[in-house]
């Protein structure tokens, strides 16, 4: 083997490693954005929640103020 045919094999294979570490990468990044995401929405859903509460506590507020106003 020569010198310049092992420097094309060791530059073809170096740039295959870093192809395959890229992809590693690419997998870790999705993976941590796919958790990110869950936790989000689920941060949402109870603070949709949290809404739905407080609205019902206001408009049992208002209900019993209108009543009271009118005795």
């Amino acid at each position: 083997m020569s010198f310049w045919t092992f420097c094309a094999l060791a530059a073809v294979f170096g740039i295959g490693l870093e192809m395959y570490r890229a992809t590693l990468r690419h997998k870790e990044k999705i993976v941590e954005t796919t958790m990110q995401q869950s936790d989000l929405s689920e941060r949402i859903a109870r603070i949709e929640q949290r809404l739905n509460n407080l609205e019902t506590i206001i408009i049992e507020h208002d209900k019993r103020k209108s009543f009271d106003a009118a005795l």
